[in-house]
């Protein structure tokens, strides 16, 4: 409720008349009211206007002689300024913050459509953090390691911050802004942060017809905002607050008559925000404004105060001894920003959803997969520029933009335009220096950060190598002397931290970028601009920066940065070349690690010339599609997740995209294992519309497959019917559980609000026949519709009646999470966690039942059949604060009686943990070391004496009769490890580990001695002759390890190549030791022309069981060699292994995948080799590579006529998903289906022809 219905509602006076009607009409086209002009007419005893002529004929005369105001001109003025509020409030002022290029072309935004409240933190903590820090600690509360630790930053501070985060968690603002208990509130933030936003809203909100439902606790509250900033200037010193504000009514309509704000202060119904206190830039006046902001909320004690402030300058003891609570504004979270996103797009598109939908979702997706971008997204200054370069440009690969733009915004116009700020006396020798000098100075800094300690990891300078840059600056360019240099330096030091919040100080005095992609940005305009001035060669560019660099996560940014400089500005030949050089490092690296793949894809991506670089595209893809092959079920896939964004940022016609999908159609996602979980995300990034993911969706084989397209359908085309029928759909009849349940997730999470969503999952919570999708709804049910009548009810009858305890634990695991006060689930559990069949049922209701129980309870369950049960007994005893002498009873016991060796290991990792300072703890673990029946336990037992009692005198005795005592060699493996760890330089230890090499029966313990001895004795006259006596030994493993380490120590290298050389030539030697000196040769020894030739003698030898491996050895480290590839292509057709055939195609295709020849290969090896394993793979390349009717022929041939259920099925999936609309692939299809003699031929056929009838309308949509 407004001001204005406040008054219309507030109750006349007993007694009163009223003479007549007023009418009252403010007009224009911000008029306060509803469609342009007010009219305020009312007649009758409670007319609006018979209270307001009441209220007024209570006022007394103005010191300055004025007559008390009549109705009319009450109601005029609060009209008037109720206008003005919008007028000047009502529309975001967007002018500082749009680029030139963008122009007028923006539509206006209006504040109240799109603004999102933050969350607060109450009693922020006072140490300075790099963001960075200070977001790690919020998000995970990890500390980090010391060596991250910014100078100045000190743990215990960190440690102290994290327990107050913990202590405090955020509320929402309005709550807090609205809350009874909170009338002064001092709010906190980084600039940009929303600050001035905040009171502007609540200005808005309040003095409008019907305030917004989050303010409606302030209904009939009078709004007024403080400038401060205007209220420091000389005029206002020795004037008060109201004589400001009477001012603000008189000159700007900018507030009410001084004789209605008195009353209404006096009746306790006004808001004042003071906003800006940080934008008085004289600390004494700052200082005195803060006193008289205590004496006004001293002189109005029912009056609702919000001072609003950066924290940086920023000294609260004024105000906090005038009783304000002090709150820091948080970063806006994913949600926020995905729902400011959605509001602002939904405004700026008008009635297009569709659009709205596509940029909001932009944000989001730029948010979510880079790191840069998230980190501005959280300041809303920073993503409303976003927002703005979003809706015409690419994110996150136009981010450069953004940078740019965000950068000269905080630097030069966003704090003197947007403020009004004058500059002060000091910053007068500045006045000169305009955008470009600044950024200058910050990309100079940028240079020296990223040379100096930490570089770009690390973020940090010290201030006054800060100011070094600056003074040098300054005088170098601008002739400036030493005096006046040092001051301006410092002064623009200050500048950047306080007001332009570009940099921060850490602690001390070091300083960093406020955000580190302000430091990546400007650190690659440094190194564009450097190469520009012919600083560097194009080759010395290349090596110094890309190559030196690319293996450093640290620089990925500004590399990814550097390559869309270089081809915007200089040459997209450089870029070329960049992307080249990271190629070539990825072809170096281990191949199990994709890092330097993603890189080099992610730097494709930052190229809008992208056809310049076909080459360069097929090879990415080209190996992105191999390690999918090798090493999508084993290796790092989800490193792979940084290839998503740059995926979907190519163009529809991309010579990777078809390459891409056409591979995933007739192959990827048809891979064994885990491989199409890896695969099926990156290849649908790459469909723009939604009718090949709704095939996907409905026919493809693997459930992985339809997963990842029904997300991306959901994602992309939230508010679509048919993809929440599809979801429906697919909820109901899809053959997999897990993409069952994940149909039922995606439809709650955007549906939640749709009947027919909650009657999908109650029914899968009570029918679907797999117990986990029953489990995944009943927690969907909980989460999303945790108030709806029925859903208690069916949490209540899973619980008592569904067949599967893993269901039943669920149940429970929900009525306790989300009905915890109910009376009914505390007896139910009381119930269950002594007479429940179900194990997993007792440890729940044990667990939630924790606090109360009795100790005959805990002693109960404590002899439980079930380990899980007892495992929750144990650590309840051991967690109690302080525990007591019966836990440390029931854990000893537990310990040394459990049937399970498991929990005797973790009762003793408890006793240690919780009773280390007890006399006897360490005795009792020495007992167990010895006497435990079990390894682990036996070897954990050592492991914690070590951690705990390393100085204990019988430590060493220990060890030692482990080491040579113990029955299992695990144990005297580590007991030796843990006596060198502890007593290295002791006479006898390394004679004990030699011995142990010598001696010990077992080739593990032989192995890890022979490692201490190399690692903490290499210059011991004595190791060199034990590695070579162990070389010349019969066992393999041990001998394996002696190579390694003579070759990598470099023991007698001469002596020792002929040693590696004749085990390599002898086929004789063992097969894993000569896989050893193969792969030592080629990697220490490659240069060596007899290396070459023995390993290309080894690919041919027909008694050799590594010849795969020789082979990768060949093609790895002779690639270009002329006798390479035939030795390959020899293997591939002439080799009797199928093995070695299927090793050499891969090959093949890994390193030549553009050769000419490579098609009919794959098309002969399809018809001719004798393994249908080998057939089905390169009929599957075959139809990759080669895309005409000549070739969907062939694969029609494959289909009718190979002699293998394998390859026929292969056939079938790939005419069905690649030439669906050929004449002959349906015919082929239904004989399939109808006659072929093997029953998993006639069922996947019987797929594939409904697939194909589906796919056939869009054959030319497919690649």
């Amino acid at each position: 409720m407004s001001l204005f219905a406040w008054l219309k509602r507030r109750p006349r006076p007993e007694g009163t008349e009223t003479s007549g009607a007023v009418d009252v009409r403010v007009r224009g086209a911000e008029a306060y009211g509803v469609g342009g002009d007010v009219v305020g007419s009312a007649v009758g005893p409670h007319s609006t206007v018979t209270y307001i002529q009441q209220l007024v004929q209570r006022f007394e005369v103005t010191g300055d002689g004025r007559a008390p105001l009549t109705p009319r001109e009450v109601v005029e003025a609060i009209g008037a300024y109720a206008a003005q509020v919008r007028q000047r409030y009502g529309r975001l002022d967007l002018e500082v913050l749009i680029p030139s290029d963008v122009g007028d072309g923006h539509p206006a935004v209006r504040l109240r459509e799109v603004f999102v409240p933050p969350l607060l933190r109450a009693d922020p903590p006072p140490p300075e953090l790099p963001p960075e820090l200070r977001k790690r600690l919020l998000l995970s509360g990890d500390l980090p390691a010391d060596e991250e630790l910014p100078p100045g930053v000190r743990r215990e501070a960190l440690e102290r911050l994290r327990q107050a985060y913990l202590d405090r968690p955020p509320v929402p603002l309005l709550d807090v802004v609205t809350d009874p208990k909170c009338g002064r509130l001092v709010l906190l933030g980084d600039p940009g942060a929303g600050k001035s936003t905040l009171g502007r809203y609540l200005a808005l909100g309040l003095t409008s017809g019907t305030p917004p439902a989050e303010l409606a606790r302030l209904a009939g509250w009078l709004p007024v905002v403080v400038e401060l900033r205007k209220y420091a200037e000389p005029r206002w010193r020795e004037r008060t607050f109201e004589d400001f504000l009477d001012h603000l009514h008189r000159m700007e309509s900018m507030s009410v008559p001084s004789e209605v704000l008195r009353r209404c202060l006096t009746d306790g119904r006004v808001l004042v925000v003071f906003d800006g206190l940080d934008e008085i830039f004289d600390p004494a006046v700052r200082d005195e404004v803060s006193r008289r902001i205590a004496g006004f909320a001293g002189r109005y004690g029912g009056a609702r105060i919000i001072v609003t402030s950066r924290v940086i300058g920023y000294r609260g003891a004024v105000l906090d001894g005038a009783g304000f609570g002090h709150h820091m504004i948080q970063d806006l979270t994913r949600e926020q920003i995905g729902e400011f996103a959605r509001r602002w797009y939904g405004t700026v598109c008008g009635g297009d959803p569709a659009e709205c939908e596509r940029l909001s979702g932009r944000i989001t997706a730029a948010v979510a997969h880079s790191r840069p971008v998230r980190e501005l997204a959280g300041n809303p200054l920073l993503l409303t520029i976003l927002a703005i370069i979003g809706r015409r440009q690419e994110l996150p690969r136009d981010r450069q933009g953004v940078y740019d733009h965000a950068v000269r915004v905080l630097t030069a116009r966003w704090d003197q335009e947007a403020k009004l700020l004058k500059p002060t006396a000091e910053t007068e020798v500045l006045r000169h220096l305009d955008d470009e000098d600044r950024r200058e100075l910050l990309r100079l800094l940028a240079r020296r950060m990223q040379d100096g300690e930490g570089g770009i990891a690390g973020n940090r300078i010290h201030g006054t190598e800060l100011e070094e840059v600056f003074k040098e600056y300054l005088r170098e360019i601008w002739g400036l002397p030493l005096p006046k240099a040092t001051v301006a330096a410092r002064e623009m030091k200050r500048q950047f931290e306080e007001r332009n919040f570009i940099l921060s100080r850490f602690g001390g005095e070091v300083y960093g970028f406020v955000h580190r992609a302000f430091l990546e940005y400007l650190a690659a305009i440094d190194i564009a601009q450097r190469y520009a001035a012919r600083e560097w060669t194009e080759d010395e560019l290349i090596d110094q920066v890309f190559v030196r660099r690319a293996e450093d996560p640290n620089w990925h940014e500004v590399l990814l940065l550097l390559v869309g400089l270089l081809e915007r500005q200089i040459s997209v030949g450089v870029a070329g070349r960049a992307v080249d050089a990271l190629l070539e490092r990825d072809a170096r690296s281990p191949r199990w690690m994709p890092g330097l793949l993603v890189l080099a894809v992610r730097a494709l991506a930052e190229v809008r010339r992208i056809a310049v670089l076909d080459r360069q595209s097929r090879v990415a893809v080209d190996r992105l599609v191999h390690y999918l092959e090798r090493y999508g079920s084993t290796g790092d896939v989800a490193e792979l997740a940084a290839v998503r964004p740059a995926l979907a940022t190519f163009p529809e016609h991309w010579r990777g995209r078809g390459h891409l999908l056409r591979w995933f159609h007739v192959r990827g996602q048809f891979r064994r294992g885990s491989r199409p979980m890896a695969a099926a995300p990156l290849a649908c990034e790459l469909y723009d519309a939604p009718e090949l993911p709704t095939a996907l969706a409905r026919h493809a084989p693997a459930p992985p497959v339809r997963s990842a397209a029904l997300h991306l359908l959901a994602e992309r085309r939230p508010g679509d019917p048919g993809v929440r029928d599809l979801l429906a759909e697919r909820a109901a009849t899809d053959p997999d559980t897990l993409v069952r349940a994940t149909c039922l997730e995606l439809l709650a999470e955007r549906g939640a609000d749709l009947p027919e969503t909650q009657a999908l999952v109650r029914k899968a919570a009570v029918e679907d026949p797999d117990p986990r999708a029953r489990e995944a709804a009943l927690g969907m049910l909980a989460r999303h519709w945790s108030s709806a009548p029925k859903t208690l009810a069916l949490v209540r009858r899973a619980l008592s009646q569904d067949e599967d305890d893993a269901v039943r634990g669920a149940a429970l695991e929900v009525l306790t999470d989300h009905w915890s006060q109910d009376p009914e689930t505390t007896a139910t559990c009381h119930d269950l966690a002594v007479r429940d069949s179900s194990a997993l049922v007792r440890v729940t209701a044990l667990r939630f039942l924790a606090p109360e129980l009795t100790d005959a309870l805990w002693e109960r369950a404590a002899a439980d059949p079930d380990v899980g049960v007892r495992r929750t007994v144990l650590h309840h005893q051991a967690d109690q604060d302080p525990p007591s002498p019966r836990a440390r009873r029931m854990v000893r016991r537990l310990a040394v009686e459990d049937e399970d060796w498991t929990l005797r290991y973790t009762a003793l990792q408890l006793l240690v943990e919780h009773w280390a300072e007890d006399e006897d703890t360490c005795a009792f673990l020495r007992s167990r070391a010895v006497a435990d029946a079990h390894v682990v336990v036996r070897d954990g037992a050592l492991t914690f004496l070590t951690l705990h009692w390393p100085d204990d005198e019988r430590m060493a005795a220990l060890l030692r009769s482990r080491a040579v005592d113990d029955e299992d060699e695990d144990v005297r493996a580590r007991a030796m490890q843990l006596l060198v760890q502890l007593r290295a330089k002791d006479t006898g230890t390394r004679e004990l580990v030699r011995d142990r090499l010598v001696h010990d029966r077992h080739w593990y313990v032989q192995h890890v001695a022979l490692g201490l001895l190399v690692q903490h004795w290499p210059d011991h006259p004595d190791t060199a002759a034990l590695l070579w006596e162990v070389a010349a030994t019969t066992d393999a493993a041990t001998r394996d390890e002696a190579l390694r380490h003579l070759v990598e120590q470099r023991m007698k290298p001469q002596a020792t190549h002929r040693l590696v050389h004749e085990l390599a030539a002898d086929d004789a030697t063992v097969g894993g030791t000569r896989q050893t000196a193969l792969q030592l040769l080629a990697a220490h020894w490659a240069d060596q022309p007899g290396t070459h030739l023995l390993v290309r003698a080894v690919c041919a030898d027909e008694d050799f069981g590594a010849v795969p491996f020789a082979l990768t050895l060949l093609t790895r480290h002779w690639p270009d060699d002329p006798g390479t590839r035939p030795t390959v292509l020899d293997r591939a057709v002439h080799d009797a292994r199928a093995e070695v055939r299927a090793a050499a195609l891969d090959l093949l295709g890994e390193h030549w995948p553009a050769a000419p020849d490579l098609p009919e290969l794959y098309r002969d090896r399809a018809l001719h080799d004798p393994d249908p394993g080998i057939r089905t793979t390169a009929l599957q390349h075959y139809a990759w590579e080669v895309t005409t009717d000549e070739a969907a022929v062939f694969v029609g041939g494959r289909l009718s006529g190979d002699v293998a259920a394998e390859v026929r099925i292969a056939a079938a999936r790939i005419l069905a998903f690649a030439w669906p609309g050929h004449p002959d692939t349906l015919r082929l299809l239904t004989v399939r289906t109808d006659s072929d003699q093997s029953e998993d031929v006639r069922e996947e056929a019987a797929r594939m022809l409904a697939a194909a009838e589906d796919l056939a309308p869009l054959q030319d949509k497919l690649p």
